[in-house]
């Protein structure tokens, strides 16, 4: 199983990005209450031995409690990193965590239509800046869709000009939140666009920067998926007061007053299971999405 905790410490945002499948945005919380809940949380987490933390919302830079958050899972032993759009600038957060994911929806115009905020990438160069001067590990997600599939060509100098950036991620748009109602998709066309452009992209930036994408090949599948080494995504939402594994439509959704690891291990082999006993038809297709086979095989909750 993966040893790596998703804590979504707040549904708050202070965008409102076209293509949110939270459907993010401001609203009251009990900030109190959801900082000792994840203190608990912490703690189980280190009885079974897990290793990583990621700390995001909503946007997570805003829950007034980080900074202690951060400190108390580090002081038990945490790889800490947060998930971050960019528009709070905060030293000592960045100097605390060991990785920081900023999201990026494509160069400056077409970035800050979807994030329906004009300052929005002038905010996040000023992080990138301010992490390269600390070297600190970054990694890049850039959500795929229509409006910005074939924009990637600004990743090379943006990467270029700050090799703290190890890896970036493409992820394709879910039909779910706000990417409805604005129109905004990714297809199997988009898919192919991104995967060919990936090798160019890695000659350019002189084979520095990892690209990756959230699909499978086949050689990843059997080797990764299959054999349970990459695992599955590990949720736990504060404000919500609940866990799931992968994403809330294949998994069962979980009381977090009574968190149980076993019940996760036990739908991880489950998933394994399903995929192993389904590979040959899977692997008919080029890009394995594994949240979209669970769907079909599973049939959603």
């Amino acid at each position: 199983m993966n040893k790596k905790a998703n804590i979504i410490l707040t549904h708050n945002c202070n965008l409102r990005c076209k293509h949110c499948y939270l459907d993010a945005k401001p609203c009251k919380e009990k900030i109190d209450d959801n900082y000792e809940k994840t203190i608990e949380i912490i703690d189980k987490l280190k009885i079974k031995d897990f290793r990583e933390i990621m700390f995001t919302g909503g946007e997570c830079m805003i829950f007034p409690k980080l900074e202690d958050l951060i400190k108390y899972a580090k002081s038990k032993g945490f790889v800490v990193s947060i998930f971050t759009n960019g528009m709070v600038y905060d030293e000592k957060i960045f100097n605390l965590v060991d990785i920081v994911h900023i999201s990026i929806d494509g160069s400056e115009q077409i970035h800050n239509d979807i994030r329906q905020n004009s300052n929005s990438f002038a905010n996040i160069i000023k992080v990138l800046d301010y992490l390269k001067k600390i070297d600190k590990y970054t990694i890049i997600q850039m959500t795929i869709n229509n409006k910005n599939y074939d924009d990637i060509d600004f990743l090379i100098n943006l990467t270029l000009d700050h090799l703290n950036i190890r890896t970036v991620k493409f992820a394709f748009t879910t039909s779910s939140g706000r990417a409805v109602e604005n129109d905004i998709y990714s297809d199997k066309c988009m898919i192919e666009y991104i995967n060919n452009k990936i090798p160019e992209l890695f000659n350019k930036t002189k084979y520095h920067i990892q690209f990756l994408t959230n699909l499978f090949n086949k050689y990843d599948f059997e080797n990764y998926c299959l054999t349970g080494l990459s695992g599955f995504p590990f949720w736990i939402d504060i404000p919500e007061n609940k866990y799931y594994l992968l994403n809330s439509e294949i998994s069962k959704i979980h009381n977090l007053n009574d968190l149980n690891l076993e019940i996760i291990e036990t739908e991880s082999a489950t998933f394994l299971k399903k995929l192993n006993d389904n590979r040959e038809k899977i692997e008919r297709n080029e890009n394995i999405d594994i949240e979209f086979e669970l769907i079909n095989l599973l049939g959603g909750k």
